[in-house]
């Protein structure tokens, strides 16, 4: 599908699109803005967006989740500037029309050096709030994807640390990768019509502070799995079936909504997108 990119962000000018050919995407597709001096590109090639761009201020990803101009924009990497030049619109829908739009709001979080880029650090009680969309939980399935590091040693922190989270509690929620109840392993869990699942790390990972892991969960309803992989690790996978509960909760990172499960350390890159 071609895209149009005749939108204003909120920090004024356009969206142009770089010269590397036309623009067509795909859900599960990846689409790359940057900022060259004052003027938003948006491109395909992640080296053209990095290096041939002559960057100036920064740079933003974005995952297309379908195919209807709907993007989810999942991380921010500022190569030069401050991340509030970033953020007024690095969060925003760049796209006119019904599409949904994805406002970034931080509670206490605050930007640093992360895994690629700039992260989000947490001090466990800030969090991060994405308004719901029905997007967010398609009937097809979810797949979270993130790097996180703990700033403090696993064990001392909140029992089970969430990540990653769409619902108010255990019993009420869609979605959540967090840690197991003393944070020695992660855990995907979701809840669909037929009930609550979730799978956990291999007992042989130790979780220690100051350690980047890639964290990747997954729920595929079209083949009844959901999954969870940690450093690229070849899959835990358990049998689930059904489309996710109903609930018009938000998205949170860095702590499970009104649980008090919060994470202290940095998540960075967090994607999510539909199987």
């Amino acid at each position: 599908m071609p895209v149009d990119f005749q939108v204003a962000p909120p920090s004024g000018g356009v969206l142009h699109p770089a010269a590397d050919g036309p623009i067509t995407w795909k859900p599960g597709d990846t689409l790359f803005i940057y900022d060259k001096s004052g003027i938003l590109t948006v491109t395909q090639n992640e080296t053209h967006a990095r290096v041939g761009s002559g960057l100036t201020k920064g740079l933003w990803r974005f995952d297309v989740i379908d195919g209807t101009d709907n993007v989810i924009i999942y991380t921010t990497d500022l190569t030069l500037g401050v991340a509030a030049q970033a953020t007024g619109y690095a969060w925003q829908d760049f796209f006119t029309g019904p599409n949904p739009s994805y406002n970034l709001t931080l509670y206490g979080a605050t930007w640093i050096p992360g895994h690629t880029g700039n992260g989000l650090f947490f001090n466990g009680s800030s969090y991060v709030s994405i308004p719901n969309s029905p997007e967010l939980a398609p009937p097809t399935g979810i797949k979270v994807d993130t790097w996180v590091k703990w700033a403090i040693p696993p064990g001392n922190g909140n029992q089970w640390a969430n990540i990653v989270t769409k619902g108010d509690s255990d019993g009420n929620m869609q979605y959540a990768l967090q840690h197991s109840q003393f944070n020695d392993k992660f855990e995907f869990a979701v809840r669909t019509t037929n009930g609550r699942q979730f799978v956990q790390s291999n007992g042989g990972l130790t979780l220690q502070k100051d350690t980047w892991y890639h964290v990747v969960g997954s729920y595929n309803a079209t083949i009844g799995k959901i999954d969870l992989s940690v450093n690229g690790a070849t899959p835990v996978s358990k049998t689930q079936t059904g489309t996710f509960a109903p609930g018009n909760y938000d998205l949170h990172i860095g702590e499970g909504i009104n649980s008090n499960r919060y994470f202290n350390g940095i998540i960075d890159d967090v994607k999510v997108s539909t199987m």
